[in-house]
């Protein structure tokens, strides 16, 4: 009896509404308007995937298998090149920080200029810049960055933190009061180092992949949850008003921002564009194999 009524407490702590407090935050610094593209008639699009990729020309709507060189002067920085070209030169200096292993599975590398780079990994957040790696801030175990992004400007970085499952379902069984809510979103003020929880109360799914709009305005993520978070898709938070909108039911993938600032994403074999003024979701291609990880967009040919 007693480990029936323990079960069903677990069940309930799962499939409960959970609610999520919104944390304003104040004096934020915003990038300027960006530059506007004319929809998707010209460009391309390139799909990133272990050891080549995928390059769609929008105006001939032809694909090509390729291995794209990697340069720091290219106009987009892919994550295939952050491993080559970055990652050799700081995975001792990861590993001084941290000892666990996890600390040097890079998320996301972010190009600010041609000398300095954000840096996420399951361990921290760094700045790489002309040679040196600087700590933004480190986690560690059982504490864990699930999925990063950077603002344009290089000013903030957002995450969704996390804490370890099994810690979690400890805590449930006994009824811990030391209790906290597994995931959280937290943004960081490069420069200061300080940080700040903008959602919390999100329990045992994260927050994936956070994106700044161009302007900064707004943080992108993508969910599917319960509670205040009912429909599977995309979600915004308003940096400025401090406000959590859902935008539109959209299928999950890694989302690339556009020059124009709609949102694009690949899912299963479909590439998928969100208009984020219109809040509408077109289909605009499919693939002949899954959908890679990462895909980004640039009106020039990398050569």
């Amino acid at each position: 009896m007693f480990f029936r009524s323990i079960l069903f407490a677990l069940l309930f702590c799962v499939f409960a509404s959970f609610s999520v407090e919104i944390i304003e935050e104040k004096n934020i610094v915003l990038t300027p308007e960006p530059p506007k593209v004319e929809g998707l008639k010209e460009g391309y699009i390139i799909l990133e995937y272990p050891n080549y990729q995928l390059v769609i020309n929008l105006k001939t709507s032809k694909i090509e298998e390729t291995h794209l060189p990697c340069s720091l002067d290219a106009p987009v920085f892919l994550y295939t090149c952050g491993e080559k070209l970055i990652k050799p030169k700081i995975i001792d200096k990861l590993r001084e920080y941290n000892k666990i292993a996890r600390n040097i599975h890079i998320r996301e590398y972010a190009r600010f200029d041609k000398d300095t780079f954000g840096i996420c990994t399951e361990g921290g957040i760094f700045l790489y810049k002309n040679g040196n790696l600087e700590p933004i801030i480190t986690v560690g175990f059982p504490s864990y960055i699930e999925d990063c992004g950077f603002s344009p400007d290089g000013k903030y970085a957002v995450y969704s933190y996390g804490k370890n499952f099994f810690k979690t379902l400890i805590n449930l069984l006994t009824f811990g009061k030391s209790y906290q809510s597994s995931y959280s979103l937290k943004e960081v003020n490069i420069q200061t180092k300080k940080e700040k929880t903008l959602l919390k109360g999100y329990k045992f799914f994260p927050f994936y992949n956070p994106k700044y709009s161009l302007d900064s305005k707004k943080i992108y993520f993508l969910a599917d949850m319960v509670g205040d978070f009912k429909d599977k898709g995309l979600y915004s938070y308003d940096r400025v008003k401090g406000a959590l909108n859902f935008e539109v039911f959209m299928p999950f993938g890694n989302p690339f921002i556009m020059p124009d600032g709609n949102i694009l994403v690949c899912y299963f074999r479909n590439i998928y564009i969100y208009d984020v003024k219109k809040k509408e979701i077109s289909h605009i291609f499919t693939l002949d194999r899954d959908c890679p990880g990462r895909l980004y967009y640039t009106k020039e040919r990398i050569k």
